[in-house]
């Protein structure tokens, strides 16, 4: 079960943890030269979560229409269930979430 800071990101560059709360991790990025969110779930135990590639965790790229339905959701589960650094990701969220509501 890899946490967000250990999935290898392949053509992800300038990756910023924006929520992980141990099963699912969202981050914000460049992927192949764009800004992009990319989301996965961790999975448990030995279960390396999805996506993954022949054994690898991975990001999945969030489509631009659902980047701000996603910010407000992980917004809304750290308020409803914080967790171990959701304070300075609550503060990434909102930053992102306004900057996203001009840029897609």
């Amino acid at each position: 079960m890899p946490n967000a800071e250990k999935v290898q990101p392949g053509r992800w560059s300038s990756i910023s943890v924006l929520f992980d709360n141990g099963w699912y991790s969202i981050i914000s990025g460049t992927y192949d030269g764009e800004e992009s969110l990319g989301e996965r779930w961790n999975g448990s135990g030995n279960d390396i979560g999805f996506p993954n590639t022949r054994g690898y965790a991975q990001w999945h790229v969030v489509p631009c229409f659902l980047n701000i339905p996603i910010l407000q959701g992980a917004l809304d589960e750290i308020r409803r269930n914080p967790y171990k650094g959701s304070e300075e990701h609550k503060k990434r969220l909102v930053t992102h979430l306004s900057s996203y509501y001009l840029s897609c």
